[in-house]
């Protein structure tokens, strides 16, 4: 009679709860495609910037020599493509920099689809200058290589990609972050919330 009630005694809860290790598995699904997204919303962003610039310098030629003759319309109109290549440069370069650094690890991009990189240096959620700038021109170096190099992250098991090699850091899921981070993610949450540049 023992025997049986202790036969039939139920599973704990410690035996029905997942690890973390399987809660970490869950929260990385999807982060590959969710990063080649959040990078196409940013390409998107910078084009927009880039041709704002572009138009504006275009509005201020028009203004302020119309009076002029047509040669020297005909040449500045002629370097307008030295100016897209040169904004271009400028835009995509000033636009990840700024927005890692002051965005706390995120982009427009990477907020839309709730990733940010951490740093392992100090804390998670505050990337140095230097890690934002060595992350900026992994950026740089594979857009300027026909962007072959990011498909680096679909050759390598822990899905790393040139950006983060270079800056030593890492991109996360909102998820992720929740989980490994969960003493710093509350303690500093509200400051978080207040101080993100792309916070909704």
């Amino acid at each position: 009679m023992n025997e049986a009630n202790i036969i039939q005694f139920p599973t704990t809860q410690k035996d029905s709860t997942p690890s973390l290790e399987a809660t970490l598995a869950e929260a990385k699904k999807g982060k590959l495609k969710k990063r080649f997204y959040a990078f196409f919303t940013d390409l998107f962003f910078i084009g927009i910037i880039q041709k704002a610039l572009v138009f504006t310098y275009a509005a201020f030629i028009n203004n302020s020599f119309y009076r002029s003759s047509i040669d020297i319309k005909s040449l500045l109109v002629n370097n307008l493509w030295q100016m897209r290549l040169s904004t271009l440069v400028f835009t995509f370069f000033s636009y990840f920099l700024v927005s890692l650094y002051m965005g706390h690890g995120k982009t427009l991009g990477k907020t839309f689809f709730n990733l940010r990189v951490v740093s392992h240096e100090g804390e998670p959620q505050d990337l140095s200058f230097m890690e934002a700038f060595m992350r900026t021109m992994g950026y740089t170096t594979c857009y300027v290589a026909y962007s072959v190099l990011f498909c680096l992250p679909l050759f390598r098991k822990d899905q790393k990609g040139l950006p983060d090699l270079f800056s030593q850091t890492e991109v996360l899921t909102e998820e992720e972050f929740s989980l490994l981070y969960a003493e710093t993610a509350s303690e500093l949450g509200k400051e978080t919330e207040q101080l993100d540049l792309f916070s909704a």
